[in-house]
C-alpha cells in the first residue's frame, strides 16, 4: 500500500499541471492553448489543407509531409487563393482563432463574407454574398467535371470558353477539379545545403518529375447552381454563379 501512496504523491503534482493547460487556466512561463494559437493568425491549420491569410484571401496549401526536420513542419505548397472575382486585396477580421476553429469575415460592397478552417473538417468553407468567385492557381487545372443528366462529364478547362451556358446545367451541387499531374506540389521535397550573402543555411528544395509528379483534386461543394466556368491565366478558374456564391466548401475528394 505505501509503494501505491508513493506512486500517487509522485504522479499528482503532473496530473495537476497537465489537466490546468488541458483547461486553459496556465502555469506561469506556459502560455494557454488560446493565447498560443493567437500567436500566428496569418495561417489557419486546417484538417487537410494549411490556409495563408498574409496577402488578405485565403490560399490553400498543400502540406509537405515526411520531412526529416521538424522547423519544416508547416512547409506547404499552394494550391489555389480563393477570392471574389475581380476583387483587391483584403484585410480579414478575425473572429475565432483557437486549436481547432479559425474564422475570419470580409466587409465589401455587397455585404459580409465569411472564411472558417477547422481541424474537424477536410474542407474549407468559404461564404460570400457575390456573384462570382475566383480560383488562382500558379499552374493550370487540366479538368473539371459534375453531373448533368445523371451522370458526371468531364471538360478539358481549354474548352470551358466554348461551352454554351446549357452545358453547365448541373444536376448536383459538387464540381471536381483536378491538374493530371501538374499541380503546383512538390513530389519530392528535401532540406539541403544553400548559400546566400549570410553564407549556407539550411532551405526546402524540391521537384515534380514523372511518373511521380503530384496531382492535387480538389472537390468543390455548392450551395448554389452556377451559371458558368471560365479560365484565364490572370482571374484563374472563375465561377459565375446564378445567384450568389453563398456557401462554398473547398476539400480534397
Amino acid at each position: 500500500m505505501s509503494n501505491k501512496i508513493q506512486l500517487v504523491r509522485y504522479i499528482a503534482p503532473y496530473i495537476l499541471m497537465f489537466g490546468q493547460i488541458s483547461l486553459g487556466a496556465g502555469i506561469e512561463g506556459i502560455p494557454r492553448p488560446n493565447e498560443l494559437a493567437r500567436d500566428n493568425f496569418s495561417t489557419a491549420d486546417g484538417l487537410c489543407w494549411l490556409v495563408d491569410f498574409d496577402q488578405g484571401w485565403p490560399s490553400l496549401a498543400r502540406p509537405v509531409r515526411r520531412l526529416p526536420l521538424d522547423a519544416y513542419r508547416k512547409a506547404r505548397d499552394t494550391i489555389f487563393t480563393v477570392a471574389p472575382a475581380d476583387s483587391a486585396p483584403a484585410k480579414p477580421q478575425i473572429d475565432k482563432n483557437t486549436w481547432d476553429c479559425f474564422e475570419a469575415t470580409y466587409q465589401l460592397n455587397e455585404g459580409k463574407a465569411s472564411v472558417i478552417v477547422s481541424r474537424l473538417s477536410p474542407a474549407v468553407l468559404l461564404d460570400s454574398p457575390v456573384r462570382k468567385v475566383s480560383l488562382t492557381s500558379k499552374a493550370m487545372p487540366e479538368y473539371i467535371a459534375f453531373s448533368r443528366d445523371g451522370k458526371p462529364v468531364v471538360y478539358p478547362t481549354t474548352r470551358l470558353a466554348d461551352l454554351p451556358a446549357e452545358a453547365f446545367s448541373m444536376d448536383e451541387p459538387w464540381m471536381l477539379i483536378w491538374f493530371a499531374g501538374s499541380a503546383p506540389g512538390r513530389a519530392h521535397v528535401g532540406p539541403h545545403d544553400v548559400e546566400n550573402e549570410r553564407g549556407v543555411s539550411k532551405s526546402l528544395t524540391g521537384f515534380n518529375r514523372p511518373p511521380d509528379a503530384v496531382d492535387v483534386p480538389v472537390l468543390l461543394r455548392l450551395e448554389h447552381k452556377v451559371e458558368s466556368v471560365r479560365w484565364d491565366r490572370q482571374r484563374g478558374l472563375t465561377l459565375n454563379f446564378r445567384e450568389k456564391v453563398g456557401k462554398l466548401a473547398v476539400m480534397p475528394p
